[in-house]
């Protein structure tokens, strides 16, 4: 990250340069460091949630908040979600999400991708985890009902495919 500053010639200027350097400071403080864990770099919005992906992050497991909305319509910050049963620094959990508002499909960057069914309000059921077996397994999804479609982006020597479950 590179900042030049540059500082007015009259004395009149600064208090106006000290207030932009504040504020470019505080903008690199607060966003940069959520743009290097790559938070919202997956989002599900319906008309009273929001799911939130940060899947880079080295240090922790992948996560999704969830946000609701409040009696005043605010959003808030509820539950969070992560790979269930191998939550591991790095694994990825986020980086593909989908969810027909019934089912929340969620892929990890280790050829896994794991169902919740979701229940009244913002209760996620760990239902199922799909393992692939090719390179790229869990690049995209999508769900309806109880269909399940997963791709895989064709890395390596494999093909580039969708695999469908029924369930």
């Amino acid at each position: 990250l590179l900042v030049m500053i540059l500082l007015p010639e009259s004395a009149t200027q600064r208090p106006k340069t000290m207030r932009r350097l504040f504020i470019l400071t505080a903008f690199a403080l607060l966003v940069l460091p959520l743009r290097a864990q790559q938070f919202g770099s997956r989002v599900i919005a319906t008309a009273d949630q929001l799911l939130v992906s940060d899947t880079a992050q080295p240090t922790l497991p992948g996560t999704i908040y969830v946000y609701g909305r409040d009696m005043n319509g605010s959003w808030m910050e509820g539950v969070r979600l992560t790979a269930e049963g191998l939550a591991e620094n790095g694994d990825g959990f986020g980086r593909a999400m989908a969810s027909d508002g019934s089912r929340l499909v969620v892929a990890t960057s280790n050829q896994r991708v794991d169902i919740y069914e979701i229940a009244a309000g913002s209760t996620f059921q760990f239902e199922s985890s799909l393992v692939g077996q090719s390179d790229g397994f869990g690049t995209q999804g999508a769900v309806s009902g109880d269909l399940i479609l997963v791709s895989s982006d064709g890395q390596s020597e494999s093909p580039a495919r969708v695999q469908v479950w029924h369930f």
